[in-house]
């Protein structure tokens, strides 16, 4: 994960002291911040561009923003992208 992605997920998160510093120390040390907790409801979309329901696992990670999202829109915009709509 790169520095600006790390310091707008601190930001969100409500962390407004240090955010650089805190930034540079997880980049260094290769921490990874998860997109949401493990369990969260997530939509995916199947190798049949299908979209479905289900709970995000470690699994998912390599996954998210490609075939694992959060919200259905999210996921429908990529299968629309994809499909050229």
């Amino acid at each position: 994960m790169n520095k600006t992605k790390l310091i707008h997920l601190l930001y969100i998160s409500g962390v407004s002291d240090n955010v650089e510093q805190i930034a540079d120390y997880l980049d260094k040390k290769g921490v990874i911040v998860l997109p949401c907790k493990v369990g969260t409801p997530v939509f995916i979309i199947d190798r049949k561009g299908r979209i479905f329901s289900g709970k995000f696992r470690l699994d998912d990670l390599d996954q998210f923003g490609k075939r694992v999202f959060l919200t259905r829109s999210e996921a429908e915009a990529v299968l629309n992208a994809r499909c050229g709509k």
